[in-house]
């Protein structure tokens, strides 16, 4: 604007400058008011410019809480189904039981604490199995078959802590504390040669204490589906006399929710 003022003062040859001179005052006034528009959005323009290729350095104290923030909305926990295959060889004023039996349910948790190594919910399941024998030639004057069913089901509320081994595994450790019923059917049947008598059928049933402690290995396979298996022992303490429902589990499951980075990337 200095320049262009004192262009403007001069007299000479230029012929941009005789022309600014030749026009009236109040043109020259419009003419000085659009170059200070000018420069202000080359100002601006310029000050734009120095913000992207410059920008203002973030704290590690902010990475930290962004990183923080990510985890929290990526890892919020799940649920899901699993199977459970209960190994239980119990013996009862009825009749001994061999297993394994086969159980089904589900179950689902959140994540707490700063880092995400707690985590608590519920867990539900139920199922049973039949075991069947039949005696030949053991007792020539009563020969019988008989058939064993155990059945039963629980639930209840879980804690764990979770350990982390690189990029989407976990290793869950906790206990289950619920409670229970269960039942045992033993049917004894006569036989004489092709022929099958009155059935003898005796029945016994009570609810229990459910005490679970439990290990196992998780995987996320994508941001939204976790696969794991684990190993526990129930222990069913019935209102009764007999154990017929305690024993050590394998489960296998699958769960879905908000969770961390996959093993792989797909």
């Amino acid at each position: 604007l200095e320049v262009v003022g004192s262009l403007l003062a001069t007299t000479g040859n230029n012929p941009i400058v005789a022309a600014i001179n030749d026009n009236s005052a109040e043109d020259r006034r419009i003419f000085l008011q659009m170059l200070e528009e000018l420069a202000r959005l080359r100002a601006r323009t310029d000050e734009q410019a120095a913000e992207i290729e410059t920008p203002p350095a973030v704290s590690e104290e902010c990475k930290a809480a962004c990183d923080k923030a990510c985890v929290w909305r990526k890892n919020m926990g799940g649920g899901g189904v699993f199977a459970m295959i209960l190994f239980n060889s119990h013996g009862t004023d009825l009749g001994d039981y061999e297993g394994p039996s086969v159980w089904v349910g589900g179950r689902g948790y959140t994540y707490l604490g700063e880092n995400h190594e707690w985590r608590v919910g519920g867990l539900g399941a139920g199922g049973g199995s039949t075991d069947e024998t039949r005696q030949q030639t053991g007792n020539r004057l009563y020969p019988f078959s008989e058939k064993r069913t155990v059945s039963g089901g629980y639930g209840g509320v879980t804690a764990e802590y979770v350990l982390r081994a690189g990029t989407g595994v976990e290793f869950p450790m906790g206990l289950l504390v619920g409670g229970g019923g269960g039942g045992f059917e033993s049917v004894l049947t006569p036989r004489t040669g092709d022929l099958s008598g009155i059935d003898h059928v005796n029945r016994k049933s009570s609810g229990f204490l459910a005490l679970q402690p439990m290990v196992g290995i998780e995987a996320n396979i994508l941001y939204w589906l976790k696969a794991g298996v684990g190993l526990s022992y129930l222990f069913a303490e019935p209102f009764s006399s007999d154990r017929y429902i305690s024993g050590f589990s394998m489960t296998f499951g699958l769960f879905f929710g908000q969770f961390e980075e996959p093993v792989f990337e797909w």
